[in-house]
């Protein structure tokens, strides 16, 4: 499950949340000060809409908020299954939804360059969605 927000010490405002890798799930990064959100690991979560549900939602407020000129997202999976995938594109429509209405959004997919599924993957999903600025980039792992 995400985790709530965590305020930054002597900071009066969320600036950080992060829920940790576990072995099906991918480590998220979501820092709400600098525009960014990081997903990384593996993503075949029991159930993907409640993994990913409350990352919808905060994108969700961050945006409804006002004031993002631009945002970056960065999403390195290492294996992901059907239902993983589908959050992923859900998380993927609410960026495109912020790019159509102004906001410079980012998208790099990072892939294994042995890995020519995911990398095919993240090409799918790029093109999927227009608004979205994408880049894929292989990337070995150590």
């Amino acid at each position: 499950m995400f985790p709530q927000a965590q305020k930054t010490p002597g900071v009066d405002a969320v600036r950080l949340i992060r829920a940790h890798a576990t072995a099906d799930t991918p480590e998220v990064i979501f820092d709400l000060a600098e525009n960014t959100l990081r997903i990384v690991g593996e993503c075949y979560p029991d159930n993907a809409l409640d993994f990913f549900g409350p990352l919808l939602d905060r994108l969700k407020r961050h945006f409804a908020k006002g004031g993002v000129q631009r945002f970056r997202a960065q999403i390195d999976i290492h294996y992901v299954n059907t239902m993983g995938t589908k959050a992923l594109q859900n998380v993927l429509a609410c960026l495109d939804a912020e790019a159509a209405a102004g906001v410079d959004v980012e998208v790099v997919w990072l892939h294994d360059p042995e890995d020519d599924a995911l990398e095919e993957l993240g090409r799918y999903l790029l093109e999927e969605f227009k608004s979205l600025r994408g880049l894929i980039s292989a990337q070995a792992r150590i």
